[in-house]
């Protein structure tokens, strides 16, 4: 259990570190998005402890291909942060069901 714990608050440390490049290539790139994300920041979001950041959606449903079309960086760091997000909710999966099973 503590192995899938750790794996899930790594796997936030990696999100939250290709988030800083993402949301500073979407503010050069497509600031016009960004605005409508509220200026969101990866520092402010984890402060004010948002479970679902405005972007989350977009990331894990691959939709940052059509909605980030002209922006190459962006695109890219976004593609990164879908891997993270997936293996995010893999480790959560994990944990949950280790407490389940009670911690073998």
């Amino acid at each position: 259990m503590f192995g899938a714990f750790s794996f899930v608050v790594i796997t936030q440390v990696i999100f939250v570190a290709v988030c800083v490049p993402f949301l500073e290539a979407v503010k050069e790139e497509s600031p016009a998005t960004y605005s409508a994300w509220g200026n969101p920041s990866a520092l402010g979001l984890i402060l004010r402890k948002r479970a679902w950041w405005p972007f989350s959606g977009m990331v894990l449903s691959r939709q940052y291909r059509t909605a980030l079309a002209g922006c190459p960086r962006s695109r890219a760091w976004a593609s990164w942060l879908h891997v993270a997000q997936w293996l995010q909710l893999g480790g959560l999966a994990v944990f949950v069901v280790s407490i389940f099973l009670g911690g073998r």
